[in-house]
């Protein structure tokens, strides 16, 4: 049955489009991009969980961004040994590449900028605020 109300659906769609072109731009290899459209539903899932994950951490008053962001960052840490791999697994895998995943999820999160505050405009991890996307 469908829950949605339309202009639920047609939010929900806009904002997912505009993830899946930008992960269109993100470049795993010359010549080789990202296919947007293709590993969406894992991106709206993993923004989704830092979402709920940060909004559990504004409950701890003490809590620790730092650490949290180093351990998700080192959770999705993987050595993969060429491109030509590379390219096999993500042309096969619905998931982004895991240094993508890490990356694009937290540029999204002002708590991101708050504990990392050298990370400005002109640096390769900044995304301005018109340019940080979600869908929920």
């Amino acid at each position: 049955e469908n829950w949605w109300t339309e202009e639920d659906e047609s939010n929900f769609t806009a904002r997912a489009s505009l993830i899946a072109d930008a992960m269109s731009g993100i470049s795993i290899a010359d010549g080789y991009n990202v296919t947007g459209a293709y590993v969406l539903d894992e991106m709206v899932a993993d923004l989704g969980g830092m979402a709920l994950s940060l909004d559990i951490a504004h409950q701890y008053p003490d809590f620790d961004y730092d650490e949290f962001f180093r351990t998700y960052a080192f959770m999705w840490y993987k050595v993969i040994p060429d491109v030509d791999s590379a390219l096999n697994t993500y042309s096969t895998d619905k998931h982004p590449a895991d240094y993508i995943r890490t990356n694009f999820v937290v540029q999204m999160f002002d708590e991101f900028y708050d504990t990392y505050p050298q990370v400005t405009e002109g640096k390769t991890m900044y995304r301005s605020p018109d340019e940080r996307l979600s869908v929920w």
